[in-house]
């Protein structure tokens, strides 16, 4: 391991753009095909060595407990010799928490990616992935390319198509939605989702090609537990938005705009959001 002062690392929120969820596997996990896309509203990280794992969020009680798992089982997968005993992490959260903007996870990818630089990157792009894995289902796309298509229980990442530069509106209600309650109401309508990946475009060059795929299995049952997930969407799309939807699980929403001088004006004073932000899909 070589000594060096603590790195700052940035971690994105994404929006699933489209995702398909299937049956029930048996391992608990539902089968998904998800196009998921990194958007340029980051929560930022500092990680430095330290002699033991210790996490500092002020927007979470408690620390952050999925960058905490993440740098515990990085030290143990890397061991003695090529790791510190632990790390300490300040974590600056700008994306709400339990919003389907993929918060946590892209923190706990920031703090893998972190923790490997500060190591001297004793871990290969497939193994920091495997351990991501390990971690949570999203956390895998955090460390890939900025569009990317998930399979599996989502952990499975492969390179999506390159996608326009739009405007993307981010609103949030203020009341969080448990994955959990959501997945639990929901009934697919397809038990094998597998043939959706072949409904993704291999380019997408136009706002009006990517709103055409704009879709979310979950949306009707978040919109169901959270009604003002509904409020925002049609509020979007009253706005200008060529497509809106709820994102992941919820209770956020997003909506896709030409530009972001044009998603800054939607966002402005938008009724029924606690949290609303204006950004671009991310190029890296």
């Amino acid at each position: 391991m070589r000594a060096m002062d603590g790195v700052l690392e940035r971690a994105p929120a994404k929006i699933n753009l489209m995702l398909r969820v299937g049956a029930r596997r048996d391992d608990g996990y539902h089968q998904v095909v998800s196009l998921m896309a990194r958007v340029d509203v980051a929560d930022a990280l500092t990680v430095a060595p330290a002699a033991q794992t210790v996490v500092e969020c002020a927007a979470l009680p408690g620390g952050d407990t999925l960058v905490t798992r993440a740098l515990q089982a990085f030290v143990e997968t890397v061991g003695p010799g090529h790791a510190p005993a632990g790390f300490h992490a300040v974590v600056v959260k700008r994306i709400p928490a339990g919003a389907g903007l993929g918060g946590g996870s892209s923190d706990a990818a920031a703090a893998l990616r972190a923790a490997n630089r500060l190591c001297g990157e004793p871990l290969d792009s497939p193994a920091l992935a495997a351990l991501a894995a390990t971690i949570g289902s999203d956390v895998p796309f955090f460390l890939g390319p900025p569009s990317a298509v998930a399979l599996g229980r989502g952990e499975r990442v492969i390179a999506g198509p390159a996608l326009p530069p739009v405007g993307v509106v981010l609103a949030f209600p203020g009341r969080p939605l448990a994955t959990r309650d959501v997945y639990e109401a929901y009934r697919p309508v397809v038990e094998d989702v597998a043939p959706a990946v072949e409904t993704i475009p291999g380019a997408i060059g136009t706002l009006v090609e990517l709103a055409d795929i704009v879709a979310n299995d979950l949306a009707p049952i978040a919109e169901q537990l959270e009604p003002a997930c509904r409020a925002l969407r049609l509020e979007l799309v009253a706005r200008g938005a060529a497509a809106a939807c709820v994102t992941g699980s919820g209770s956020a929403v997003f909506g896709l705009f030409p530009d972001a001088a044009a998603a800054t004006a939607a966002a402005t004073g938008l009724p029924g959001a606690t949290w609303a932000q204006a950004a671009t899909l991310s190029a890296s």
